[in-house]
């Protein structure tokens, strides 16, 4: 009776060296769900709803995607407060143009001031503050749907 071998991934060879199928099947399903994400943002930027008003839904997966572009450009200026400030301060005006639902308006106008107050305290580097406006931003991002932004 052979004896079985144990079991690996299978191997896929590409250009940026060899990758398991698991990671490309992995892959693959983030692709869809950015991909899902962009075609909702489009109709709702384009008036596919019939309402005048976003749907919460809406509104969350707006700013998740917003905070998740923020996020990667923050990556290679993270470790610099001056540049950091002027990133903040760049997406300030699209964070201020997306219109949030009737629901939650009090709450994102709150989270824009805090984002505004980040960027002051990165720029006066003053880490009391830097640590309290986080803190405040980050509860305000569960209440908002949108988990990207607290990160």
């Amino acid at each position: 009776m052979p004896t079985a071998e144990p079991s690996r991934p299978a191997r896929i060879s590409g250009r940026g060296g060899w990758y398991t199928a698991a990671m490309v099947h992995r892959l693959r399903g983030a692709f869809v769900v950015m991909a899902v994400s962009a075609a909702m943002l489009a109709l709702a930027a384009c008036g596919g709803s019939s309402s005048s008003t976003v749907s919460p839904a809406q509104f969350s997966a707006r700013l998740g995607t917003l905070c998740g572009q923020i996020n990667r450009a923050a990556r290679p200026v993270s470790t610099d407060a001056a540049k950091f400030a002027v990133l903040i301060n760049q997406y300030l005006p699209k964070f201020r143009a997306i219109t949030p639902p009737p629901s939650l308006k009090a709450t994102y106008s709150q989270y824009v001031s805090l984002v505004s107050q980040l960027a002051t305290a990165l720029q006066t580097r003053n880490a009391g503050e830097l640590r309290q406006v986080v803190t405040q931003a980050r509860a305000l991002t569960a209440k908002l749907g949108a988990p990207e932004c607290g990160r």
